[in-house]
């Protein structure tokens, strides 16, 4: 059998979602079946948690490591049923939590692993948009003057520059790195000008995509 060891992350995940029992995990994965394409976990558990009385931290945990198995199972050239027996085995080993049902748990993860569903597919939205080498966190323009003084002794302020600076955030192969870009007023204009046409390129596309009913999914929100 092949043997797997569960991530620390994603230890709290298997717990909780042992600890719902068989009944409690069918209804849990039977409503992930009818979630909407492009929710993000977070928006998940808020639609979820109550519903199925579930802890929002548990429902959170849960959610996360789901995600991670649809991740594992597009990523591993591994077979699925022994991808999942080998998840359900190293679950065995598990300190705060007994699996007594290890066959319906078995058959539950394979059949929600294998099933097409909504969030599957948002997993591979989210792995689209994250497995760039490069991912953009945050920008920030930072303007302030820069006086000029004149040559003489008494430091007369003679005139001074208006200056820019973008910070950029990004992640690197999951390495938060900053980088700073001078900019002048020409490089501001330049950069409205391709933001305007970008967001402009942006609504004629999703125009064509609603006439052809193709859903979109959007994680700026």
């Amino acid at each position: 059998m092949l043997k797997i060891s569960i991530p620390d992350n994603y230890k709290k995940g298997f717990t909780h979602l042992i600890k719902l029992g068989s009944e409690k995990r069918n209804s849990l994965f039977a409503a992930l079946n009818e979630v909407e394409i492009g929710l993000r976990p977070h928006e998940i558990v808020a639609q979820n948690a109550q519903k199925l009385e579930i802890e929002e931290d548990a429902l959170t945990e849960i959610i996360r490591t789901l995600f991670s198995l649809l991740s594992a199972k597009n990523e591993t050239p591994i077979e699925l049923s022994s991808l999942v027996k080998g998840i359900v085995e190293a679950s065995k080993s598990l300190k705060d939590v007994e699996l007594v049902d290890p066959d319906v748990f078995e058959q539950q993860l394979l059949q929600f692993l294998q099933a097409p569903s909504a969030l599957s597919l948002t997993n591979k939205a989210i792995d689209l948009v994250t497995e760039r080498e490069k991912v953009l966190i945050t920008t920030r323009l930072i303007t302030d003057t820069r006086p000029i003084f004149g040559d003489g002794d008494g430091f007369r302020f003679e005139a001074t520059l208006i200056l820019h600076n973008l910070k950029v955030q990004f992640k690197d192969n999951n390495r938060v790195k900053e980088v700073y870009f001078a900019l002048d007023s020409k490089d501001l204009a330049n950069l409205k000008e391709q933001i305007i046409r970008a967001e402009e390129k942006e609504k004629t596309l999703k125009l064509l995509l609603e006439e052809k009913q193709i859903k979109l999914i959007d994680f700026k929100n």
